[in-house]
């Protein structure tokens, strides 16, 4: 009977998930649908933080699925903030520097 009970409920559960995922697959927007988001990044300073917010943006970007820019916008960046931020952009593919009024040109 416990068995019975046991197989009925696993039964259940792996249903559930298959549907799930179909209902996932089947929701989910096409790519072409997706908007065009760029993440503005505003820099000061020496950058102490620039790094951490880098990975962190770009831990949410990675959710939309795709490559999604981030621009370092920079804000009054001293000697050592710029250096960060260059090194910053050539480790990662999808961010860029650019001063506070480049950034019109990025976004259109």
């Amino acid at each position: 009977m416990l068995y019975d009970a046991v197989m009925a409920f696993l039964a259940a559960a792996g249903l559930a998930a298959i549907l799930w995922l179909l209902a996932g697959l089947v929701l989910r927007s096409r790519k072409e649908d997706q908007a065009e988001v760029v993440i503005l990044l505003p820099a000061r300073g020496a950058g102490e933080r620039l790094e951490h917010d880098v990975r962190t943006v770009e831990a949410m970007a990675r959710q939309l699925g795709k490559c999604t820019p981030v621009l370092v916008v920079d804000c009054g960046l001293d000697r050592s903030g710029r250096l960060r931020a260059a090194i910053l952009e050539s480790a990662h593919d999808c961010v860029a520097v650019v001063d506070r009024e480049d950034v019109a040109a990025h976004i259109v």
